[in-house]
């Protein structure tokens, strides 16, 4: 056992969280898998999926009156909503937003902001940004008249450069669309910085929180932004996305509803019948943070067992992070996308893209499949940045940890490109 693992295994519950993970216990072939395509999609954990398959066979879509199954299903509604405030700092759970993905529920929201933009507005995004928050306000200016402004990204510190958005601000500004950590490096975004520049021009702020939630304890109102997006089924949970937002900003937007629809939030962006197996899968995730909070020695409230747990995967994941970049470096015909190999703290997420300077990254990739690592590899992932970079066509290969990832995996993940490349 290596000193790694030992320190990992004598400060986090490595044994426990991986039981937690039914999906990590499966094999191809004999084989195991190795599962670092995390920034793509987690695992689920135990907890939520248990909790999906209870609410199928217990209960029926079933909610608005008086018997059994109406009024557990009406308490697991307002269970998921109040989770999902607590994971995001906010006490409210009319703050929350739940749609199919976040890409769905920002597109969602869009529509209900579009009597706000008109002619000579001005929206900012990102080149650093997943799609998910670049389409809806491409889609938003053009069905308006508003104007896009684009915001680029330094290739050195691979961030916004905080000059060139106070160029960009004006007093046409109505709203900057940021991306908290990069689905491409993992590079971590001076949100918060970011935001208080937009406010102070009078702009609304969207921060896309995808790639941020399943590594770091989230505040949302702290920020200070209108809007914060995150993805469920990128943090232990099931495909669902979630935006919150500010009280008074969700009551100035017209939903796309029914007229039977409720007016209060959250139900006024409750279109139809919820997917209620899904908001308990939500419950379910949350309660698994909450377990490994308490693993980790926590106690406490609800919101603090979160931050124990969230310390805990910060450090696990450190130490993984710097074991991958430790054993990348030998790999010469790699080039790597982001601020240098060297990890520091709270400058990136532990997500890395490289490519193959000699153009054999279709081959190796599909050589490391074909043992097992499973991993993301092309443009799709990263289409606006990739384009931007003037990446080629086969794109990037890109490695995301999570907490319940081993040193094994790791490893199994540098002998596969020694391999690889031995044989290309």
């Amino acid at each position: 056992m290596t000193l790694l693992q030992e320190s990992t295994e004598m400060t986090f519950p490595l044994s426990r969280v991986r039981a937690s993970f039914p999906a990590l216990h499966v094999k191809d072939q004999g084989r195991p898998r190795v599962y670092l395509d995390n920034s793509a999609g987690t695992l689920i954990a135990g907890q939520a999926a248990d909790a999906v398959a209870k609410t199928y066979c217990e209960h029926n879509t079933y909610t608005g009156v008086f018997d059994s199954f109406s009024t557990d299903i009406d308490a697991l509604v307002d269970h998921s909503y109040a989770s999902m405030a607590a994971f995001l700092g906010s006490s409210d759970p009319g703050e929350i937003i739940i749609g199919a993905n976040a890409t769905t529920a920002t597109f969602q929201l869009v529509n209900s902001m579009r009597h706000m933009f008109g002619p000579g507005d001005e929206i900012i995004v990102t080149h650093r940004d997943h799609e998910g928050n670049i389409s809806p306000w491409l889609r938003l200016a053009e069905e308006t008249g508003a104007t896009i402004r684009w915001l680029g990204f330094n290739t050195d510190s691979w961030q916004n450069e905080t000059d060139e958005l106070r160029g960009l601000l004006n007093e046409n500004t109505k709203l900057v669309a940021l991306n908290y950590v990069s689905n491409l490096t993992g590079t971590i975004a001076d949100v918060a910085g970011m935001t208080k520049m937009a406010k102070s021009a009078g702009a609304l702020v969207f921060v896309d929180g995808v790639q941020y939630a399943p590594h770091f304890l989230v505040d949302a109102p702290a920020i200070g932004c209108d809007f914060f997006s995150c993805a469920p089924y990128k943090f232990f949970g099931p495909h669902l996305g979630v935006i919150w937002g500010r009280r008074a900003v969700l009551e100035n937007c017209r939903p796309y509803k029914t007229r039977v629809s409720p007016e209060q939030l959250p139900d006024r962006f409750m279109v139809g019948c919820p997917p209620f197996e899904l908001l308990a899968g939500l419950s379910g995730a949350i309660g698994y943070f909450e377990s490994l909070g308490q693993w980790a020695g926590g106690t406490g409230s609800r919101r603090e067992l979160l931050s124990s747990a969230f310390q805990s995967i910060e450090a696990c994941e450190a130490a993984l992070f710097a074991r991958l970049l430790s054993k990348l470096q030998d790999f010469p015909q790699l080039k790597f996308l982001g601020p240098g190999v060297t990890p520091t703290k709270g400058a990136r997420a532990p997500i890395l893209s490289f490519y193959s300077k000699d153009g054999q990254l279709a081959q190796v990739s599909k050589a490391l499949t074909a043992r097992g690592i499973h991993f993301h590899w092309g443009k799709k992932f990263a289409f606006e940045a990739s384009n931007y970079l003037g990446l080629g066509p086969d794109g990037l290969m890109r490695i995301g940890l999570s907490h319940y990832n081993s040193v094994e995996d790791v490893d199994a993940f540098a002998d596969g490109l020694t391999a690889a490349f031995s044989k290309a």
